[in-house]
């Protein structure tokens, strides 16, 4: 930010409390600039004056600007026996973060190298589907290794980034009964992040 920006944004103070819960779509994922940048240049409708002067905020102004996100989620029972998609699209709703447009394909017990073989359904889900985001997850009982993860996961990335759709991956879980096998895949996926970059949410860390 330039030194007005910062001076601008010194500003707000207690307000930027709403910023920091408004600008987050994945819960410790990287801030939402596009939404922030929306509420700063929109502040002065955003913010009105109430009674003695003390600002309030609109929230039906922010409503009628929130972002509208598409989401592509890829799996296989991790994704779908507990309808996530369905449960991230009501949580960003309720939060007031973004309006959630989710797609899933998920089938039991398919591996990355399963979706990748599909490509009737993936390619033109990603090239024709007008998504935002990809959520994708790995096979997890157990995980595949990483010389197999690995060049999946990238020909993957490459293929969402290709059409303009960013990839998140999904870290799940290991089986209760080998929680070993829980770092083999925290390493496996630290190696994907480290070559391609992708973002990682660990959902399986608790």
């Amino acid at each position: 930010l330039s030194n007005g920006g910062k001076e601008f944004c010194a500003d707000l103070t207690g307000e930027m409390k709403v910023f920091s819960q408004t600008c987050q779509i994945f819960r410790g994922g990287p801030p939402n600039m596009k939404y922030t940048l929306i509420l700063l240049a929109n502040r002065r409708r955003l913010w009105d004056n109430g009674a003695n002067g003390t600002p309030y905020f609109n929230e039906n102004e922010v409503q009628m600007i929130m972002e509208q996100v598409k989401v592509l989620f890829l799996g296989n029972s991790h994704t779908f026996f507990n309808d996530m998609p369905s449960i991230f699209q009501m949580l960003c709703e309720e939060s007031g973060t973004a309006r959630a447009d989710v797609v899933m394909q998920a089938h039991p017990g398919v591996h990355l190298q399963w979706h990748l073989s599909q490509q009737w359904e993936l390619r033109y889900g990603l090239v024709q589907g007008g998504f935002d985001y990809l959520v994708f997850q790995q096979a997890a009982h157990p995980c595949p290794p990483l010389e197999e993860t690995l060049p999946d996961a990238r020909q993957l990335i490459g293929m969402a980034r290709d059409a303009g759709v960013t990839p998140i991956a999904t870290v799940t879980w290991a089986e209760k009964r080998f929680p070993e096998n829980q770092q083999k895949m925290y390493d496996i996926f630290d190696a994907v992040q480290a070559e391609t970059g992708v973002i990682c949410s660990p959902a399986g860390q608790v």
